[in-house]
């Protein structure tokens, strides 16, 4: 709410409400417009850039003039920014298409992204074509239809560690994250019984207990931590095959130096995940010199507590602890250019072995979702624009040794080979197959193209 100072005594001027009544390519109409109890006159709809969903509630801070629209004795209005703050939606406003469900989900804003960068509604839109993060519109399909509520995600939580940690069913442990388990007495018991193993002359298996339930209860109160400082989220657990969407989302990484071995292993590690020459160039193109926590170059973009206060558990957890952003002009310092950075970075978590990625926090408070079409978008936009400038990863046409999976080792390339590599990713989210590409399936059937 807008604030101001009336001889002396503070107010509070509240924001403009109303609701979304109609959706065209870039822009909408908003109605029933309202300020805290009073209805404002406004002549008809307010017109708004912004390509919402009918049904949508949204706030504004102003509204002006809208000249194109005006006649002489007929004044019209329109704001240049809405946000959306709940949602009378329906399920049949989403309709058929995979790319409604996508551009749904990356449109539930919050307060936090009015700083956001402006990206063409047309690019969105492409991007939603290509459905980034597909396995999990499940998710966001049934979060609009109310499907599911904020109660359940505990139980989801749970459910996930009892499905991925069943070997522990048998051993009498916990899968509550409510903070209930007594941790001291769970651990003791779950040493007798490797011993147990032990004695049977099953040596190696009591290693592995002990290894397993580490990861496990270490998973476990992380979830507990989120969901204490209300980070849990329906997505906190996302498939590892989706990488090359983040990727794609968020590509400059920053990773946590305490299990870091060397920034070669950590290049290895998340090449190998996906196994494609394709993902591993476009990984090395955003994150070849490895950037430290520590070194955080975040301006204005500032860790919010409760996800510094994760950083510093999940690093004694996770075998690699990312912070994923979309800043890319990091990338253009090294490429000899420059770009507008976006905002809201995400904290994930890695596990060798566990064929998932843990999404611990985002600084707006929200979840994987928002602002996904405008990130997507702004990535390929960035190569688009700067493709040329690939040279510069090579200089005078030098071979760089770069990393394509463990089968090849590590081979040379130039950067005239990363400009044309830049430019087939180009194509292929024009065709609507980008992830496809980057993980060597054929579009949409999720066949792998042998290589």
């Amino acid at each position: 709410m807008e604030k101001k100072v009336l001889e002396g005594e503070l107010i509070t001027i509240p924001k403009y409400r109303g609701t979304v009544v109609s959706s065209h390519k870039g822009f909408s109409y908003i109605g029933g417009v309202r300020r805290g109890s009073e209805t404002i006159n406004t002549n008809g709809d307010v017109f708004v850039p912004q390509e919402l969903l009918p049904g949508e509630v949204v706030e504004f801070d102003s509204m002006e003039l809208d000249e194109k629209r005006t006649k002489p004795g007929e004044k019209k209005f329109r704001t240049e920014l809405a946000v959306v703050v709940s949602s009378e939606y329906v399920p049949s406003v989403i309709g058929s298409s995979p790319a409604d469900i996508v551009l749904y989900a990356s449109r539930q804003r919050s307060a936090y992204h009015y700083n956001a960068k402006e990206i063409d509604p047309e690019k969105v839109r492409k991007a939603a074509e290509n459905e980034p993060f597909s396995e999990m519109m499940g998710l966001a399909r049934e979060r609009a239809e109310e499907k599911i509520k904020e109660m359940d995600i505990v139980t989801i939580a749970e459910n996930f560690l009892k499905n991925t940690f069943a070997s522990f069913s048998t051993m009498n442990v916990s899968y509550s994250i409510k903070g209930d388990v007594k941790a001291y007495d769970e651990k003791e018991s779950i040493k007798a019984i490797a011993e147990e193993y032990e004695k049977a002359g099953l040596n190696a298996q009591k290693t592995s207990i002990m290894q397993e339930y580490e990861y496990f209860s270490g998973v476990r109160d992380v979830f507990t931590l989120m969901k204490n400082e209300e980070l849990l989220h329906m997505d906190a657990v996302i498939p590892i095959r989706h990488l090359p969407d983040l990727l794609v989302m968020a590509p400059v990484w920053y990773v946590d130096k305490k299990n870091l071995i060397s920034s070669s292993l950590f290049i290895q590690y998340f090449c190998d995940e996906v196994g494609t020459k394709e993902f591993a160039n476009l990984f090395q193109l955003y994150n070849r010199n490895c950037r430290l926590t520590e070194n955080f170059d975040s301006r204005r973009d500032i860790i919010p507590v409760p996800i510094m206060k994760i950083l510093e558990k999940a690093r004694e957890i996770f075998d690699f602890t990312v912070i994923a952003t979309p800043y890319h002009d990091l990338a253009s310092e090294e490429w000899k250019t420059t770009w507008t950075r976006n905002i809201d970075p995400f904290l994930f978590g890695f596990v060798r072995g566990l064929p998932y990625m843990f999404l611990l926090g985002r600084w707006s408070g929200t979840g994987l979702f928002p602002l996904m079409c405008e990130m997507v978008a702004d990535t390929i936009e960035h190569l688009r624009q700067n493709y040329g400038a690939l040279k510069n990863i090579a200089p005078n046409n030098e071979n760089r040794i770069w990393f394509y999976r463990s089968g090849d080792k590590w081979s040379d390339v130039k950067g005239k080979e990363l400009s044309e590599f830049a430019q087939d990713v180009i194509k292929a989210f024009e065709e609507d197959r980008l992830f496809a590409f980057l993980r060597g399936e054929t579009a949409n059937t999720g066949a792998v193209v042998a290589k």
